[in-house]
């Protein structure tokens, strides 16, 4: 693990920030009106020093925090919700990328016979889960969230979530682009921006040129657990901002974590809002119920009409679930992944 000395690390005081877009409204409009015509599903497209950035290979096309918390919530409190639409429909009980590297082929196999997923997470879904349903996932910001279908090189199918950090650029774990169990390199994801169920209005959009570090391809060290995919073409949906916080701008902050959980209807998108439990070095930690499937969604913070991720979510304890924090480092390696060409 890098010391705290590390000036790739965020400095207390100082913060690196990208901000959010709303995206091309006109093309969107236009998309929408393809999609609505369509029935709703458009046809598709080492120690630190040595942590490098990887990609796939490329024949596939410390101050005083005030006393209540910090942060805006994006959906009121609207109740506890009903267990009675909390079962996917039959025959879509994709498992979250996260088997394919921590899993064993026993594991895997008897969880894929199950029938009922909801009890096979590896994220936790708290006693007082207050997890609420979007549906208006066509609009901003619910529309930069993804939901993901991952083709290993074996030909196993998985699940994650992400989110656009620009108009070809999404964000996820790096467990959803490199699967340690499943042969590396992932052969592709398709990429379903603001899914909702079976309305699919501006995707699939398919791609394999992935992007993670090498920390996690070569060392599969949990700290450094995160990548993006890099779509052939922009996507005009729009982005959430992002930045490297530093500790104190975390303190006492609540944050908002919405994603894809398997344990609900297939491809419907969930979440809630909670304090950050502990602000760590690398990692963030809050008892924000999440399920597999949101493996790669955004952490993010909301002021105003700003969203600014701060983690990517993508592990899960009953102590408390926990997202890969935006250091400098992994903002540098987003803003590099941008740059790059196809």
């Amino acid at each position: 693990m890098a010391s705290s000395a590390d000036p790739r690390l965020t400095p207390r005081g100082r913060s690196k920030v990208s901000p959010q877009s709303r995206g091309n409204e006109e093309e969107l409009k236009r998309l929408l009106g393809r999609s609505m015509s369509a029935g709703g599903q458009p046809a598709a497209g080492a120690p630190h020093d040595r942590n490098v950035r990887v990609a796939s290979p490329r024949p596939a096309p410390g101050a005083e925090a005030a006393a209540a918390p910090r942060g805006e919530p994006e959906l009121p409190f609207e109740g506890w919700p009903s267990p009675a639409g909390a079962a996917p429909a039959p025959g879509e009980h994709l498992l979250d990328a996260w088997h394919a590297t921590y899993s064993t082929a026993l594991a895997i196999s008897q969880l894929r016979k199950r029938s009922d997923p909801a009890k096979i997470a590896m994220e936790a879904v708290l006693a007082d889960d207050d997890r609420q349903q979007v549906t208006a996932t066509t609009e901003f910001p619910w529309r930069c969230i993804c939901y993901l279908v991952i083709t290993a090189q074996d030909g196993s199918h998985w699940v994650g979530s992400g989110w656009f950090a620009d108009a070809r650029t999404v964000v996820t774990a790096g467990h959803c682009v490199f699967l340690h169990g499943a042969g590396g390199w992932a052969r592709q994801l398709e990429v379903y921006p603001g899914r909702s169920g079976a309305a699919m209005p501006f995707g699939p959009v398919v791609s394999g040129d992935l992007h993670s570090v090498s920390r996690w391809t070569q060392e599969q060290d949990a700290d450094f657990d995160y990548g993006a995919v890099r779509l052939a073409g922009a996507v005009p949906v729009g982005s959430l901002g992002y930045a490297a916080r530093a500790d104190a701008e975390l303190q006492n902050v609540s944050a908002n974590v919405y994603g894809y959980p398997a344990d609900k209807p297939p491809g419907t998108l969930w979440g809630s809002f909670r304090q950050l439990s502990q602000v760590r070095q690398r990692t963030l930690v809050y008892n924000v119920s999440t399920y597999g499937g949101q493996s790669g969604c955004p952490v993010f913070l909301k002021q105003g009409e700003d969203r600014t991720v701060v983690g990517i979510h993508n592990y899960g304890d009953l102590s408390g679930n926990s997202a890969t924090r935006i250091t400098d480092d992994v903002y540098d390696d987003i803003q590099a992944w941008m740059a790059s060409s196809p």
